[in-house]
This record gives structure tokens, C-alpha cells and sequence, in this order.
């Protein structure tokens, strides 16, 4: 018995034709999936005219072909969108009337001829695009053709037709595709600087004049480029030390002088009444005696004068000097 891909079969299936069956299915899709015209097929309304046979319409094999076109995923417009005498169109003309009429972007015609015969019929499929207005067409004898063996040969060329025109107009639409931009030019150099009037030729121009801006002031001026910059390590970590102090001693002191004279039932409290009342008066009189001791000694920190740095000048001659 041989291994059949179906869902109905798993469950009786030996493991090895199981995992076979697993592995084949994912790898066909991602083959499909990957064609071009297998992408496009679904996203593009098609209009399938009909199939003519010796000049006349062959309902029977029109609607054996839209059926298989539908069942091969191509979005058809309904089977009786059109009417008896239009399904003869085979010409560019007529077969853009219909498919604008029809909101399409293909329409496909088929016709069969049996110049050889009725065993052995010429196929011929049309397929028009409404947007870009081209015919194309493709072409296939059946030779020995039974009325199955007809239905699926025009089912095989239609397919391969629509096929065909996908992968050109695919393959048209990345050859006029844009190529990319080449980078911008460099800007040419500057011109050689001109002597001026008055200098001799050949000698260089002298430096334009440079100038201070207003934003930056002078070591002169007696403004204070940076505060804290000049301070020493030391004397920074002096600051910090008694800030920190300074704001480690106002909260208590604070604390305790909201909570002053307030009632209060602490363990410990041997007042016969149950509750006891708070005199922080000492506490916080304290505390605001150390904060104060603590934000003059800040306050020093601060408004000792600092040194200021040397100017350029100054510096020059000090190194002169100490050469």
C-alpha cells in the first residue's frame, strides 16, 4: 500500500511515511510560494470570456475551465457576468470593453479549432491586461484528446499562459525599474587666494584681524568666570560637610518643636491619667543653637575671599623668570 498525503490517513500510516508526508507538504508550499506568478495569482480579477470551439460557444467546456481556474486560486468574475453573444470576443478591442466593464485587470479567451480534426483540436488562449492594454498568446495541439483529456489540456494551457505573461510583466516591471542614485558630486576647490592691492606678487596675505566676542569676558573685566572652580578640595568638602550637618540638624529641631506640649501615650508614661504631655522646649532650643553654629560656619565657608587665577600675562613673566 502506498503512502498517501491525507489528513484521514495519519492516523493509520506506518511513522516513516507519516514524517514523509509532514516534511513534502511545507516543502511544495514554500516552493509555490515562492514563484512570482503563484504570489500574484488570487490578488488580480480575471475575466475568463469563454471558450469557443469551430466559431460557437462551448458552455460545457467554459464552465468545466471556471472551474478549474477557480479551483487553481485565480479571483474570477461571476460565470454569468457576460452574456451569449459577448463570450465570442477574442479580439484586443472588444476584449478591452468587456474587462473595463467588468472591473478586471485580465481577461482570458479561449479558442479550440479542430483543422486536424475532432481527436486532435488546436488550443489557443488569449490573455488581455486592461492596464497596460497587450495581447498575449499561447498555443498547444491535443493530439488523441478525449472530452476529459480537452477540459484538462485548456485547464494546463490557461494556466501556463497566465503564468507566462505574470513572470514577463514581472520580469519588464524590475528591468524599468529605477536605478539607484549615484552620489553627489564634490564641490570644487577653492580658488588660490588673490594678493591684494598694494602687495607685492608672491608674498602672502597677512591674517585677517581676529576678534573677541562680547559673550566671553575679560580676565579683566571682574566678573567671575566660575564660582566653585577656584575653591580648594578641601574647602569644597568642608561645604558638603556642613550643609549635610546643617540639614541633618533643622529637621529634628523642627520636629521636636511641633510635637511640644502635645499629649501622648509611650510606654513608659506614669502619669495616672493614661497619657503624658511633651516638653521638647530644651530639645529643639538646642537644635536650633547647633543649626545655627552649623550655617554660620557655612556661611564663613562661603564668603571666604578666594584666589584668583593669575593672568596670562603674569604667567608669561613667571616662566621668564623662572628660566
Amino acid at each position: 500500500m502506498k503512502p498517501r498525503c491525507s489528513f484521514f490517513s495519519f492516523s493509520v500510516l506506518p511513522s516513516v511515511p507519516r514524517l514523509f508526508c509532514l516534511w513534502a507538504l511545507p516543502a511544495l508550499l514554500t516552493v509555490l510560494c515562492a514563484s512570482p506568478s503563484f504570489a500574484q495569482r488570487g490578488s488580480e480579477t480575471v475575466l475568463l470570456v469563454g471558450v469557443q470551439r469551430m466559431g460557437r460557444l462551448d458552455s460545457r467546456l467554459t464552465h468545466a475551465l471556471y472551474e478549474a481556474l477557480t479551483s487553481h486560486g485565480e479571483l474570477l468574475i461571476g460565470e454569468n457576468a457576460l452574456a451569449p453573444p459577448e463570450r465570442s470576443c477574442n479580439n484586443e478591442e472588444c476584449l478591452s470593453q468587456l474587462s473595463s466593464r467588468e472591473g478586471a485587470k485580465l481577461a482570458v479567451a479561449v479558442t479550440v479549432q479542430d483543422t486536424a480534426g475532432p481527436s486532435s483540436p488546436y488550443l489557443t488562449v488569449y490573455v488581455f491586461d486592461e492596464a497596460l492594454r497587450t495581447l498575449t498568446e499561447e498555443r498547444s495541439g491535443c493530439p488523441k484528446c478525449n472530452p476529459q483529456q480537452l477540459g484538462a489540456a485548456l485547464s494546463d494551457l490557461s494556466d501556463q499562459a497566465l503564468r507566462n505573461y505574470r513572470e514577463k510583466r514581472a520580469g519588464q516591471a524590475a528591468a524599468t525599474a529605477p536605478a539607484p542614485t549615484a552620489p553627489a558630486a564634490a564641490p570644487p576647490a577653492a580658488p588660490p587666494p588673490q594678493t591684494g592691492e598694494g602687495t607685492a606678487p608672491g608674498l602672502p596675505l597677512p591674517p585677517p584681524p581676529t576678534t573677541v566676542g562680547s559673550s566671553a569676558p575679560s580676565p579683566d573685566s571682574g566678573v567671575s568666570v566660575d564660582f566653585f572652580s577656584r575653591w580648594s578640595p578641601k574647602r569644597r568638602m568642608a561645604a558638603a560637610l556642613l550643609t549635610g550637618l546643617l540639614v541633618a540638624a533643622v529637621i529634628p529641631t523642627v520636629a521636636l518643636q511641633a510635637t511640644d506640649g502635645s499629649s501622648t501615650t509611650l510606654i513608659g508614661c506614669s502619669n495616672p491619667q493614661g497619657f503624658c504631655v511633651l516638653q521638647n522646649k530644651p530639645l529643639w532650643i538646642t537644635g536650633y543653637s547647633i543649626s545655627g553654629a552649623l550655617a554660620v560656619g557655612l556661611a564663613v565657608t562661603f564668603l571666604i575671599p578666594t584666589s584668583k587665577p593669575a593672568r596670562p600675562s603674569q604667567n608669561v613673566a613667571m616662566a621668564t623668570e623662572a628660566k
